[in-house]
């Protein structure tokens, strides 16, 4: 009997023994398998930040078990079914950070995995580096984006004011938000020589700095005056002399050549200058008119008829309407005020606002060179001027 019973438990345990190393026979590995991370925020942290995975959102996972269930683990990776979902909230030592770094931990029982199946993620490879950031929101004004440079008059946009979504970081350094790059719609005339009331709608950016922004509303409606096209010119032209009424000072160039020395421009380039300036976009040159202005006091009132040199004097510009000077004349001539009267010894000239004191003024009846009559002070009437400036305690010339 007891030989019987002994038989029989040699049986089983052979019996085991062969149905164990049949079972580890049908078992197989599937190794190094990228397996596909999905990060979300908590529900309650929704709207409140932003997350940014850095790097690859995936782990390295390997998995055993029988043979038929490999085969089905192999074909749930092949049609990406076989994923992790994870969900992350932001500690709250660390809720009113603008911008922080932090990791997810991914562990083998966050897979789904059929029966029989034991995974093992690799050590190393089980975490997921993200960006955390705080998202709030900010009312700013409205900028036109354009390349229209100087052609865009009065800009109106409609709302002025938006309020803009985003990245903390971002959306404290910013000033405004702009739009869209504008550009004229179709049917703009863009050549008129006149001024041309636009109006159009526009998107507003949704990216600054790279991240997303989103503003409210997402668009605006803009109205602008369009200026005519605009071209810079380089004008050569005579400088003239600015004199009072009745002057009797004839102004020279250092050279001795006369201020109507512009007549024969090709001949004669003194007394010109080179004015370079910006306007519309005309077919002619436009009519600029140079001048050094004589008529203040320093030379309305002479005591001497000896030429005298002036070379400081700013050269002034009467310009066209809507130009604008881009590079000031300078003005390297020298000029000297002559007597237009050589029997003269000495005179000097006032301008109608200073000769009501001296109505009893002793004049002279000169002759201009072009033959037309000219009144000036004779010498006795300039010390009779002498006399009423220091009584008058005005410091005489």
């Amino acid at each position: 009997m007891l030989d019987r019973m002994t038989s029989a438990g040699i049986a089983l345990a052979l019996a085991f023994l062969i149905w164990l190393h049949t079972r580890n026979r049908e078992q197989e590995m599937f190794d190094n398998v990228p397996i596909p991370v999905t990060v979300t925020l908590a529900s309650h942290e929704v709207g409140r930040y932003e997350l940014e995975l850095n790097g690859p959102s995936q782990i390295l996972a390997s998995f055993n078990g029988p043979a038929s269930r490999i085969r089905e683990i192999r074909g749930m990776v092949q049609r990406g079914e076989l994923g992790v979902s994870a969900s992350f909230a932001v500690p709250a030592e660390r809720a009113t950070e603008a911008r922080y770094l932090d990791t997810v931990l991914v562990r083998a029982e966050d897979l789904k995995l059929p029966p029989g199946i034991n995974a093992t993620i690799l050590a190393g490879h089980n975490r997921i580096p993200l960006t955390v950031r705080r998202v709030m929101e900010r009312p700013l004004p409205v900028v036109l984006d354009h390349a229209l440079e100087d052609r865009v008059g009065n800009i109106q946009i409609e709302p002025a004011t938006v309020v803009v979504r985003g990245p903390q970081e971002i959306v404290e350094r910013m000033t405004h938000v702009s739009t869209r790059a504008f550009t004229l719609p179709r049917n703009t005339p863009a050549d008129s020589l006149n001024e041309v009331v636009v109006r159009s709608s526009i998107p507003l950016v949704d990216q600054v700095d790279g991240r997303t922004v989103q503003t409210t509303p997402a668009g605006a409606g803009v109205r602008l005056t369009l200026r005519p096209k605009r071209r810079t010119y380089e004008v050569r032209v005579p400088v003239h002399f600015l004199c009072p009424v009745n002057c009797p000072w004839q102004p020279l160039w250092a050279q001795q050549r006369p201020i109507d020395a512009d007549t024969n421009p090709k001949a004669d380039l003194v007394g010109y200058v080179t004015v370079k300036l910006i306007g519309p976009n005309l077919d002619e040159q436009p009519h600029v008119h140079a001048f050094i202005d004589l008529t203040g006091r320093e030379f309305q009132v002479l005591g001497d008829v000896r030429p005298r040199m002036y070379t400081e004097e700013p050269i002034q510009l009467q310009l066209p309407k809507e130009f604008q000077v881009l590079q000031c004349p300078t003005r390297s001539e020298a000029f000297e005020l002559h007597p237009r009267f050589a029997r003269a010894e000495r005179i000097e000239f006032l301008p109608p606002a200073l000769t009501g004191p001296f109505a009893g003024l002793r004049l002279d009846l000169g002759t201009d060179p072009d033959g037309s009559d000219f009144m000036m002070p004779t010498l006795a009437g300039v010390r009779q001027i002498r006399r009423d400036l220091a009584a008058a305690e005005v410091p005489a010339p």
